[in-house]
């Protein structure tokens, strides 16, 4: 291995800044006096010969050039030279669970086989909990209506829609409340394109989705009370994020009317 070193570095500026000039004197400064050598030499050019890490190590007389042993592992040998089979054994001893006292006697074959049944078993155990949850995890629907006032003293609620191809779509939106009724707000979303298709929708709140029914708000008086209505619940947060004209911080306006079945 060897380095071709260049550095583009005007040694006369350099020199000049040494010994204390500014810019300007160098601007005013002759060829020759630009052109001085340095008192020191920050950069030396070596031929491609002389920068072989051979050369090198033997041109550092004095200097200690030996392999240390660093993080928690012990050298195998007296040169202090800790080896890649002593790291892999060490990450793989970490990523096994052994209970027995004696398996830290294992060889290193049998312990990398401990590792991978191990990680066998938690894979089968996550696959369990994850097929328990898909089979119990079910969201309910309320049977009942809900407290606007409930939903308005959330700062953020998720909205399920259903997407063109039956899946459904959660999304956390602001949400508020007026004359009773939650509002909201959005640009040409992918969910507001869903409300377009199907205006079924639910807030899921507390572990229940509420069934409400989506009716869409043209009257720019009607966009303006809905904006007024999100500046005052969140404040000062609202005028950063849409500094417009009250009725025309989004695209897209409406009410939602609550629905016992979609």
């Amino acid at each position: 291995m060897w380095t071709s070193c260049f550095c583009d570095v005007n040694s006369g500026m350099v020199a000049h800044l040494v010994r204390g000039f500014g810019f300007d004197d160098l601007q005013k400064d002759d060829l020759q006096k630009r052109d001085a050598p340095l008192p020191l030499q920050p950069v030396r050019y070596m031929a491609k010969n002389q920068a072989t890490v051979g050369a090198l190590r033997a041109q550092a007389v004095g200097v200690d050039l030996s392999l240390k042993s660093q993080g928690g592992l012990h050298a195998r040998n007296d040169n202090g030279i800790v080896t890649a089979a002593q790291v892999a054994t060490r990450l793989a001893s970490a990523m096994t669970t052994v209970e027995q006292p004696e398996a830290a006697m294992m060889g290193r074959a049998a312990r990398a086989r401990l590792g991978r049944v191990s990680r066998m078993k938690n894979l089968v155990w996550i696959a369990c909990l994850l097929t328990l949850s898909c089979a119990s995890g079910s969201i309910p629907v309320a049977t009942g209506p809900v407290d606007p006032a409930e939903i308005d003293e959330y700062w953020s609620l998720h909205v399920v829609t259903v997407d063109a191809d039956g899946a459904e779509r959660v999304t956390r939106i602001w949400i508020g409340v007026l004359d009773g009724d939650p509002i909201l707000r959005t640009g040409d979303s992918r969910w507001w394109a869903n409300l377009q298709r199907d205006p079924a929708i639910r807030i899921r709140l507390s572990g229940t989705d509420h069934l409400f029914r989506a009716e869409f708000v043209t009257e720019p008086s009607e966009k303006v009370r809905i904006d007024e209505v999100f500046l005052e619940k969140y404040g000062g947060w609202e005028r950063v994020l849409f500094p417009q004209d009250r009725g025309e911080t989004h695209t897209n306006y409406a009410r939602l009317a609550p629905r016992h079945r979609f």
